[in-house]
Protein backbone atom coordinates (compact mmCIF):
# COMPACT_ATOMS: atom_id res chain seq x y z
CA UNK A 1 0.00 0.00 0.00
CA UNK A 2 1.41 3.59 -0.58
CA UNK A 3 1.63 5.90 2.12
CA UNK A 4 0.00 9.02 2.68
CA UNK A 5 3.04 10.37 4.37
CA UNK A 6 5.11 10.75 1.31
CA UNK A 7 2.45 12.78 -0.71
CA UNK A 8 2.21 15.19 2.03
CA UNK A 9 4.58 17.42 0.60
CA UNK A 10 2.92 17.09 -2.95
CA UNK A 11 -0.21 18.13 -1.63
CA UNK A 12 1.44 21.11 0.07
CA UNK A 13 3.46 21.93 -3.45
CA UNK A 14 0.17 21.75 -5.26
CA UNK A 15 -1.57 23.78 -2.68
CA UNK A 16 1.14 26.47 -3.73
CA UNK A 17 0.43 26.43 -7.34
CA UNK A 18 -3.51 26.62 -7.05
CA UNK A 19 -3.30 29.48 -5.56
CA UNK A 20 -0.52 31.08 -7.71
CA UNK A 21 -3.27 30.74 -10.55
CA UNK A 22 -6.11 33.14 -10.95
CA UNK A 23 -8.46 31.44 -12.79
CA UNK A 24 -12.21 32.65 -13.43
CA UNK A 25 -13.42 29.22 -11.63
CA UNK A 26 -15.90 28.45 -9.02
CA UNK A 27 -12.91 26.47 -7.22
CA UNK A 28 -9.32 26.76 -7.35
CA UNK A 29 -8.14 23.26 -7.84
CA UNK A 30 -4.17 21.50 -8.45
CA UNK A 31 -3.42 17.93 -9.72
CA UNK A 32 0.06 16.17 -10.17
CA UNK A 33 0.69 13.05 -11.58
CA UNK A 34 3.56 11.62 -9.77
CA UNK A 35 5.39 8.70 -11.05
CA UNK A 36 8.91 7.21 -9.37
CA UNK A 37 8.57 10.70 -7.08
CA UNK A 38 8.81 12.65 -9.86
CA UNK A 39 6.21 15.56 -11.15
CA UNK A 40 5.00 14.70 -14.53
CA UNK A 41 2.35 17.31 -15.41
CA UNK A 42 0.20 19.46 -13.07
CA UNK A 43 -3.25 20.35 -13.77
CA UNK A 44 -6.17 23.22 -12.88
CA UNK A 45 -9.86 23.71 -13.05
CA UNK A 46 -10.67 25.51 -16.12
CA UNK A 47 -13.84 26.76 -17.79
CA UNK A 48 -12.42 25.10 -21.11
CA UNK A 49 -14.42 21.64 -22.01
CA UNK A 50 -12.67 18.74 -23.04
CA UNK A 51 -14.52 15.21 -24.16
CA UNK A 52 -12.91 13.38 -21.92
CA UNK A 53 -15.15 15.25 -18.97
CA UNK A 54 -18.22 13.99 -18.67
CA UNK A 55 -20.09 15.73 -16.20
CA UNK A 56 -22.80 18.23 -15.91
CA UNK A 57 -20.95 21.23 -15.95
CA UNK A 58 -19.10 22.85 -18.38
CA UNK A 59 -15.63 22.97 -17.20
CA UNK A 60 -12.34 21.05 -17.24
CA UNK A 61 -11.53 19.12 -13.92
CA UNK A 62 -8.07 19.64 -12.29
CA UNK A 63 -7.63 15.54 -12.47
CA UNK A 64 -8.55 15.68 -16.55
CA UNK A 65 -6.56 18.99 -17.48
CA UNK A 66 -3.38 17.04 -15.54
CA UNK A 67 -3.76 13.75 -17.30
CA UNK A 68 -4.04 15.68 -20.97
CA UNK A 69 -1.05 17.36 -19.98
CA UNK A 70 1.48 14.58 -19.00
CA UNK A 71 4.02 13.85 -21.92
CA UNK A 72 4.00 10.15 -21.02
CA UNK A 73 1.46 7.53 -22.33
CA UNK A 74 1.87 4.88 -20.08
CA UNK A 75 0.16 6.30 -16.46
CA UNK A 76 0.51 2.99 -14.76
CA UNK A 77 2.23 2.68 -11.86
CA UNK A 78 1.72 6.59 -10.81
CA UNK A 79 -0.07 8.43 -8.48
CA UNK A 80 -2.22 11.83 -8.77
CA UNK A 81 -2.66 14.35 -6.08
CA UNK A 82 -5.51 16.60 -5.91
CA UNK A 83 -5.95 19.32 -3.66
CA UNK A 84 -8.51 22.19 -3.25
CA UNK A 85 -7.75 25.90 -2.38
CA UNK A 86 -9.51 27.71 0.37
CA UNK A 87 -9.32 31.11 1.48
CA UNK A 88 -5.89 31.98 4.09
CA UNK A 89 -3.73 29.06 2.83
CA UNK A 90 -5.61 26.58 3.42
CA UNK A 91 -7.06 23.02 1.90
CA UNK A 92 -10.84 22.23 1.01
CA UNK A 93 -11.90 18.76 -0.01
CA UNK A 94 -10.50 17.68 -3.64
CA UNK A 95 -11.98 13.82 -3.55
CA UNK A 96 -12.04 13.12 -7.48
CA UNK A 97 -16.00 13.19 -8.75
CA UNK A 98 -17.35 9.77 -10.42
CA UNK A 99 -16.61 11.22 -14.12
CA UNK A 100 -12.87 12.01 -13.06
CA UNK A 101 -12.43 8.89 -10.93
CA UNK A 102 -13.79 6.96 -14.36
CA UNK A 103 -11.66 8.98 -16.24
CA UNK A 104 -8.44 7.77 -14.00
CA UNK A 105 -9.32 4.47 -13.87
CA UNK A 106 -9.13 4.77 -17.73
CA UNK A 107 -5.90 5.87 -17.49
CA UNK A 108 -4.25 3.53 -15.63
CA UNK A 109 -3.52 5.46 -12.46
CA UNK A 110 -5.07 3.18 -9.23
CA UNK A 111 -3.96 5.67 -5.90
CA UNK A 112 -5.39 8.90 -5.57
CA UNK A 113 -4.75 11.43 -2.86
CA UNK A 114 -6.65 14.38 -1.85
CA UNK A 115 -7.16 17.02 0.31
CA UNK A 116 -10.07 17.16 3.01
CA UNK A 117 -9.80 19.99 5.54
CA UNK A 118 -6.37 21.65 6.22
CA UNK A 119 -6.78 23.28 9.76
CA UNK A 120 -3.31 23.05 10.76
CA UNK A 121 -0.70 25.53 8.65
CA UNK A 122 1.59 22.83 8.74
CA UNK A 123 0.38 19.35 7.68
CA UNK A 124 -1.89 18.52 5.28
CA UNK A 125 -4.67 16.28 5.70
CA UNK A 126 -4.88 14.16 2.69
CA UNK A 127 -7.18 11.00 2.24
CA UNK A 128 -6.02 8.12 0.08
CA UNK A 129 -8.59 6.29 -2.61
CA UNK A 130 -7.44 3.22 -4.28
CA UNK A 131 -9.03 2.93 -7.84
CA UNK A 132 -9.93 -0.34 -8.66
CA UNK A 133 -8.82 -1.85 -12.55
Amino acid sequence: MVTVKRHQRFAKIALELAYAVNGDVTYQLCALVIKKNRVLSVGYNSKKTHPMMNTKTQQRHAECDAILRCPEDDLSGADLVVVRARSKAKAGLARPCGACREMLKHCGIKHVFYTTNWDDETTPNIEQLDISV
